[in-house]
């Protein structure tokens, strides 16, 4: 059963830039999860008032698959660059799974 992972950020005003992925884990997330049909779409928006971004991924396979991706290196260094940015600079970050 696909999942939807939504992650909303909301940052402090817009002189604070939103964190940006590496090239290398983009394509790193390309050839590991979307070319083998795991990923589905990723998806990115950004309210009209430029302080909230909304991206949300949708996994073919179950929540227990998604939770498995916890023991994947580069996502997980992925994540922890992702929330010590965040966090030094203001930026929240909420996050929702939610069952298709």
């Amino acid at each position: 059963m696909p999942i939807l992972v939504k992650r909303v950020f909301t940052r402090p005003n817009t002189s604070v830039p939103f964190y940006t992925r590496t090239p290398e884990y983009d394509a790193y997330m390309q050839g590991t999860y979307d070319a083998t049909g795991h990923r589905l779409s990723v998806t990115t928006t950004v309210s009209a008032d430029e302080l909230v971004k909304t991206v949300e991924a949708t996994w073919a396979l179950d929540y227990a698959f998604f939770a498995g991706t916890s023991s994947d290196v580069m996502i997980q260094t992925h994540l922890l660059a992702m929330e010590m940015y965040n966090s030094t600079n203001g930026i929240t970050m909420t996050q929702a799974v939610i069952d298709y």
